[in-house]
């Protein structure tokens, strides 16, 4: 079953490159979010997304 989690939130940066990631975990009454952003460069050109992940108690995303 699912053990209790606290919001956690981690940021790394590629080995290679310019760029950042700041990821979320957040508990949800029946599961987890994940909430992330994400900036960076490729080919000289700069990108950002930002995206969220919902997943069940099990770790398995949601549709």
């Amino acid at each position: 079953m699912f053990r209790p989690l606290a919001i956690r939130t981690v940021r790394w940066r590629p080995l290679d490159g310019a760029g950042l990631e700041h990821l979320t975990l957040e508990p949800q009454p029946d599961g987890i979010r994940a909430t992330s952003v994400v900036i960076g460069t490729y080919e000289g050109r700069p990108f950002g997304a930002r995206y969220r992940v919902d997943c069940a108690a099990d770790w398995s995303v949601r549709a």
